[in-house]
């Protein structure tokens, strides 16, 4: 299939990003965010984990500490190679992967797979939402668990700012515009002055409820959605009886 190379996602993610949100990504928020995961998932020593779009591997560095085995896959080359030498730094190890969620390489592997920050939330269409889900399904082991980081839509809602910036120490200020898009459940986000643009979905609670049981297939999905910095569950997904 391969990734379309003119979808936004393809070139957005670089240093550029990583100064825009260097201020929310804090060493405190990734440990509690990890901490949550290996909780709710229920990982035990030495369980495989999929970091789905790992990024820079602010999750995966920490996972790998913590004494999981730890993939990191992500479409960035970058990122994964970052993610290696901060790996190598903490004394870890973890494998990378170069590639698409749609087109995740394995196969009955993994015990977890988390997908943090949102980028499930990227793709166009729930077609191609569905072409992850099964992907994900095909690489997770029978009793495997997803758990999913998503944009809640009814906090996203309530506290709307349409305009925001904020400034970095060195002077930089970052202008972010941000359009809410309810009939399509989407919050399209601006950064100036490059307008560089981003496109998340917005998900309610009741989107566990939604996933297509051909996704589904025989594996448990445990669905989170973020309401501001306190995470929500969203109900489990029992394994399909189909």
């Amino acid at each position: 299939m391969g990734t379309a190379q003119n979808a936004w996602y393809v070139n957005f993610f670089g240093d550029d990003y990583l100064d825009i949100y260097r201020h929310t990504f804090t060493a405190e928020r990734a440990e509690k965010e990890v901490a949550f995961a290996a909780l709710k998932l229920g990982l035990t020593a030495g369980a495989r984990v999929l970091d789905l779009c790992c990024g820079p591997g602010r999750h995966s560095v920490l996972l790998a500490q913590h004494g999981y085995r730890v993939t990191g896959l992500d479409l960035s080359q970058s990122y994964l190679e970052l993610a290696r030498r901060t790996a190598a730094d903490h004394q870890t190890a973890i494998d990378t992967v170069l590639a698409d969620m749609r087109e995740i390489p394995f196969d009955n592997h993994f015990d977890a797979v988390i997908n943090m920050y949102s980028s499930f939330g990227y793709l166009e269409s729930e077609s191609e939402d569905l072409k992850a889900l099964e992907s994900i399904s095909r690489s997770l082991r029978r009793g495997g668990r997803l758990l999913l980081d998503m944009l809640n839509r009814e906090w996203a809602v309530a506290n709307y700012i349409q305009n925001d910036w904020h400034a970095e120490p060195d002077g930089t200020l970052y202008v972010e515009h941000r359009a809410l898009d309810l009939e399509s459940s989407r919050m399209r986000v601006r950064f100036g002055p490059r307008g560089w643009k981003s496109t998340v979905r917005l998900v309610g609670l009741e989107a566990g409820c939604e996933l297509p049981p051909s996704a589904i297939g025989s594996r448990q999905f445990t669905l989170i959605t973020y309401s501001s910095s306190r995470p929500t569950m969203g109900p489990p997904i029992a394994p399909s009886t189909g």
